[in-house]
């Protein structure tokens, strides 16, 4: 069985306050690179947080991922120190890759005209490429490998080049546990003033990844990072444009060789759901929510800033489950554990993957009530399927319980307490 534990942050955004008039995120920089002198500290910012967090916790990761975003609008300081930082979590995290997905902040994808206009000799050279910032960072971008013995990252330009020039890359772990599937959504934005609205796996890509995954065999954890959702969705906004053109078709060609875990950002809203494709696989999607940006200026009602730990397993049978321990931050109260909510919203210990029925699972709680168990935790560990549900199955199973047994589970601040026969 193969097994991978994963780090995930999105939509970092950090930026530079000298350069923006309102803030972005609770990341704002300096003009040097260092976090500003106002926002340093505990209880402060989510970064100087989730250092503390990984040492009270004494979290260790395989991966950290980061579907882009890393920066805001650009800015070529804020992403040096951003992509610095993540190599640094990496570090504490004692990971072995730190790989990011482009997303269209990192993106310099807004025309230069007007500025080179202002003085053609003087500005000039400001009209650099869309990506030339993100082919400049040391280690090469978008995957860093860690040394285990001397703790140095390093990056390949053979990988950089594939994923600039073939709008995505395969990373295979050489430990046969998992693949990643890197794709840059973002790599046709500049050419066309609308193009940085939306993603697009490019056609070209889509038949390179159906080339180089035909044959290989289902043996490990199947992994896709990108920074757009690969389906429109307006549950939460009317930003149902905003999502990877053809995404549907590389889903497809995905599950060919078996299920995936999908993880993107962009939508600052963290949710999991099955993926929306013609096949009957268990393939899910994990929508990250930001990180670090300012929720009531750039998040939808409800988001929240979050950072994930998964646990992600193949079983003997190939099926693909996992667990996922999430944390939200605000400012005064570092990282907290994330409380169930509504739908399908990504809490603390939530999960991914089992295949049994929402009325069976009811029923084995029920028995468990019946033969003296009314403690959540221990019926939890009783009932392997109720670690592997996602949020919102949770949520139908709890309404069974209610509509088939006469049970309830009582709730305290937030998260689920006791079984109780409901009253009559």
């Amino acid at each position: 069985m193969a097994s991978i534990r994963i780090a995930l942050l999105s939509d970092l955004h950090f930026f530079v306050k000298e350069d923006s008039s309102t803030p972005h995120s609770h990341l704002p920089l300096n003009g040097n690179g260092t976090l500003a002198d106002h926002s340093a500290g505990l209880n402060k910012n989510p970064w100087d947080d989730l250092l503390d967090l990984i040492e009270r916790e004494g979290l260790e990761c395989d991966l950290v991922l980061c579907p882009g975003d890393i920066t805001t609008r650009a800015n070529k300081t804020a992403l040096v120190t951003g992509w610095g930082m993540l190599l640094n979590l990496g570090g504490k995290l004692q990971a072995s890759l730190v790989c990011a997905a482009t997303g269209n902040h990192d993106v310099s994808s807004r025309s230069h005209a007007k500025e080179v206009a202002q003085n053609v000799i003087r500005n000039l050279g400001n009209a650099s490429g869309p990506v030339e910032s993100l082919k400049e960072l040391i280690p090469l971008y978008p995957v860093a490998q860690r040394d285990p013995l001397t703790g140095v990252w390093t990056g390949e330009r053979a990988v950089q080049t594939r994923y600039f020039g073939e709008s995505f890359v395969l990373v295979d772990d050489p430990d046969q546990r998992f693949r990643l599937l890197i794709l840059n959504s973002c790599s046709e934005h500049g050419h066309d003033p609308h193009e940085f609205e939306k993603g697009t796996a490019p056609i070209s890509a889509l038949k390179w990844i159906k080339d180089d995954l035909t044959g290989l065999t289902d043996d490990r954890v199947n992994l896709l990072m990108v920074h757009h959702p690969l389906y429109s969705s307006t549950t939460h906004d009317n930003q149902g444009y905003d999502f990877v053109f053809r995404g549907d078709n590389l889903m497809s060609i995905l599950e060919n060789l078996g299920d995936w875990v999908v993880m993107h950002g962009h939508k600052h809203l963290g949710e999991i759901r099955t993926a929306s494709s013609a096949s009957n696989g268990s393939s899910v999607i994990v929508s990250a929510a930001s990180f670090a940006a300012v929720m009531d200026a750039n998040g939808p009602e409800g988001s929240e800033n979050q950072f994930y730990v998964l646990d992600i397993e193949k079983t003997a049978t190939g099926d693909v489950e996992g667990t996922i321990r999430a944390w939200s931050w605000n400012v005064g109260n570092r990282w907290q554990r994330s409380p169930p909510g509504n739908g399908d919203r990504i809490f603390f210990d939530c999960g991914f993957g089992s295949r049994m029925r929402e009325q069976d699972i009811a029923k084995d709680i029920s028995d468990a009530y019946d033969n003296g168990h009314s403690d959540w935790k221990d019926i939890t560990a009783m009932i392997p399927a109720l670690k592997h549900i996602l949020p919102k199955t949770l949520g139908r199973v709890l309404a069974k319980l209610g509509q088939n047994h006469g049970l309830l589970v009582e709730t305290e601040d937030g998260w689920h307490k006791t079984v109780v026969r409901k009253a009559p």
